[in-house]
């Protein structure tokens, strides 16, 4: 008997390096999988092949400082929904995500990367990024939020940020 896992969530205050790699090894066509796991300094995730990829409805990653850039563009890039906390902009590129979701193909549809510290601006990340910078009203203020089109499939997306989050959605 084979057994469908549907939805997966993981508490632990502890260390659980071994739980997030198994989980991680072995959820990766559950329809949502959410983590709030610590792990030790120094975790690393990605010895094995990056295929298949994940293809959830939707990833949470809370306590993300372990997560990468290719985590993000070649891992997590065809979940729908993906939500990260915690993330650690020396790991994660946002430029480079947001060209790779640009230049492939990617079913995500929405994606929240929240920072611990944020030290990089808007205009840097999205400049050489074909986009529109979009009018906001007032109680958009003060996001900013640039469109940008899917070269493969014509799918929108808008990239917003506010404080130490950035938001990619396929609406506002």
């Amino acid at each position: 008997m084979k057994l469908k896992i549907q939805s997966l969530k993981i508490n632990s205050a502890r260390m659980e390096d071994e739980i997030v790699g198994f989980v991680l090894d072995n959820c990766r066509s559950v329809s949502e999988v959410y983590l709030n796991c610590l792990t030790s300094p120094g975790f690393e995730y990605l010895k094995k092949s990056p295929i298949p990829k994940f293809s959830l409805d939707k990833l949470t990653i809370n306590n993300a400082e372990w997560v990468t850039t290719r985590h993000l563009a070649n891992l997590f890039i065809n979940c729908k929904h993906v939500i990260l906390d915690g993330c650690d902009p020396k790991n994660l590129k946002i430029k480079q995500f947001i060209k790779k979701w640009f230049y492939e193909y990617s079913q995500l549809k929405y994606a929240s990367l929240t920072f611990d510290y944020f030290d990089f601006s808007m205009n840097d990340i999205m400049r050489g990024i074909p986009s529109k910078r979009v009018p906001t009203r007032e109680t958009l203020e003060p996001y900013n939020v640039y469109c940008i089109k899917q070269q493969k499939t014509g799918a929108r997306a808008y990239v917003i940020r506010n404080s130490r989050t950035i938001l990619i959605s396929d609406s506002l």
